[in-house]
C-alpha cells in the first residue's frame, strides 16, 4: 500500500503469485489496488514485453504503479539475471518494486547469492522467519 498510495493504482504480478491467489483480493478491498496478472514462466519469471504491453498511459485508466515478484515459486529460485533486468525495466518506467520473498533465506542458500543482493533494487520486501528454517 505504501507504493500504491492512490486509489485506482495498478500492480502487476505473475499468475502464480500468492497475493493474487490466496489473499481474497485484499489489495482491492483494503487499498483500492487493481492486481493485473502476467503469465508466469516455468522458472518463475514473466515476460517483460508482456508487462510493457499492459502498462497504462491514459488518464481514465488505472495508474501503473507497482510490480510484485514472488521468488521461490514451487521450489524454484527466480534467476538473479532476470531480477536485475526487472529492476532496470522498472526504473525506466518509473514503477516501484516489491518482493514477496517468504523464503528469502532458502533462496539465498540455494543460489549462493547473499540475501541483500537478491533484493537489491526492490523498494520493499516481505519475508517469513518460520518457513523452511527449522528441521
Amino acid at each position: 500500500m505504501n507504493h500504491c498510495n492512490v486509489r485506482g493504482s495498478e500492480a502487476y504480478c505473475g499468475d502464480s503469485a500468492h497475493i493474487l491467489l490466496n489473499e481474497q483480493i485484499g489489495a482491492a478491498q483494503i487499498a483500492g489496488i487493481n492486481l493485473r496478472s502476467l503469465r508466469n514462466n516455468i522458472d518463475g519469471t514473466f515476460d517483460l514485453c508482456e508487462l510493457q504491453s499492459k502498462l497504462r498511459h491514459r488518464d481514465h485508466e488505472p495508474i501503473s504503479k507497482l510490480v510484485l515478484v514472488k521468488n521461490t515459486i514451487d521450489g524454484k529460485i527466480v534467476p538473479q539475471s532476470w531480477l536485475k533486468e526487472l529492476v532496470s525495466f522498472c526504473k525506466k518506467y518509473n514503477l516501484k518494486l516489491h518482493m514477496d520473498e517468504a523464503k528469502l533465506w532458502n533462496a539465498s542458500v540455494g543460489s549462493g547469492i547473499p540475501a541483500k543482493e537478491i533484493v537489491s533494487g526492490f523498494g520493499s520486501v516481505t519475508f517469513c522467519l518460520s518457513k523452511g528454517l527449522g528441521t
